[in-house]
């Protein structure tokens, strides 16, 4: 298994994971799909990849935040 460590200072820790082989991304644990959310199409990569895609999910996950949010 393959992990990637984000910060937030809001969120703390997000532990991103891939098998080695590649497939699903989990944040957590839990699937993460397009767009930033837990539900749609599942996100998968290789773990070469793992901290872009990880990267990218994680700042569409925090405008879907926002909007929905405001005090974020």
């Amino acid at each position: 298994m393959t992990t990637f460590t984000l910060k937030s200072r809001k969120f703390g820790e997000q532990e991103f994971t891939v098998p080695m082989n590649g497939g699903y991304v989990r944040c957590n644990g839990k699937q993460i799909c397009h767009g930033g959310g837990f539900m749609g199409s599942t996100v998968s990569c290789k773990p070469e990849n793992l901290e872009t895609v990880s990267r990218k999910w994680w700042a569409a996950f925090l405008k879907n935040e926002r909007e929905f949010s405001p005090s974020i």
